[in-house]
């Protein structure tokens, strides 16, 4: 079945390339439709209903959330691709909120953003306003990257579930399935990571190093580095890791 799709960013250069290369390599789009702000792009979006939508984050008029968040109100459901320049936790999380599939960070490779068109358009169908099922991605990688922000805190999936507006069973599960491993698990992987460049450095003792990935207990800090790289902390920082 063909598909139409709609180019909102402001940049001129950036909208009518990715245009040309959808064109070219996404066979069952038959339709593309471009905007230069986010008010053209919301009427856009009413007068033709696209069934993939790639949205800048920022733009005149509205920016790409407003736009998700007006279409939303209005009754569209398309599939939503996100644009940005910002590597923020909020953008993510909000951009989340409003049903993006994809969230990308600019420079976009045409490439592959025509390949996450063609998985769109040719294997699935476009999203349904009250799917959860729809975010997971987007759900984990908000999860992730909140954490990757604030590992050094008193993080759990009670917090992180709080943030997100979902249900700690739900991201649990979610998560595990996404990321191939549990949350804590992710939590320990990304501390102990930060605590391998603390020991590389070679300015801090172990037990501050522990302290500054958020570890109160430092024996429970040494057996959990130890058990995933296989060295206690020490050894590493000598060198023989």
């Amino acid at each position: 079945m063909s598909k139409k799709v709609l180019i909102a960013d402001d940049e001129e250069l950036v909208r009518s390339s990715l245009s040309r290369y959808i064109k070219n390599h996404c066979s069952s789009v038959d339709q593309i439709f471009e905007a230069g702000d986010g008010g053209t792009a919301l009427e856009l979006m009413i007068k033709n209903v696209p069934d993939i939508v790639i949205l800048d984050v920022q733009m005149p008029v509205y920016t790409g959330i407003d736009v998700m968040r007006l279409s939303k109100e209005s009754g569209l459901a398309p599939v939503f691709i996100i644009l940005s320049g910002f590597n923020e936790f909020e953008y993510a999380q909000q951009a989340m909120h409003y049903g993006a599939r994809e969230y990308i960070m600019k420079p976009v490779r045409a490439a592959e953003l025509a390949a996450l068109v063609n998985t769109f358009a040719d294997g699935e169908e476009s999203q349904k306003p009250e799917s959860s099922e729809d975010n997971l991605s987007a759900i984990s990688r908000s999860a992730a990257k909140f954490i990757d922000d604030h590992y050094s805190e008193n993080i759990s999936l009670s917090v992180v579930a709080n943030k997100l507006g979902l249900s700690s069973s739900y991201l649990s599960t979610k998560f595990s399935q996404d990321m191939g491993m549990g949350f804590v698990d992710y939590v320990n992987k990304v501390r102990i990571e930060k605590a391998c460049l603390y020991l590389k450095q070679g300015y801090y003792k172990v037990y501050e190093i522990s302290e500054k990935v958020g570890f109160n207990d430092t024996k429970y800090f040494t057996k959990l580095f130890k058990k995933i790289t296989g060295y206690t902390p020490k050894k590493f920082m000598q060198g023989e890791e």
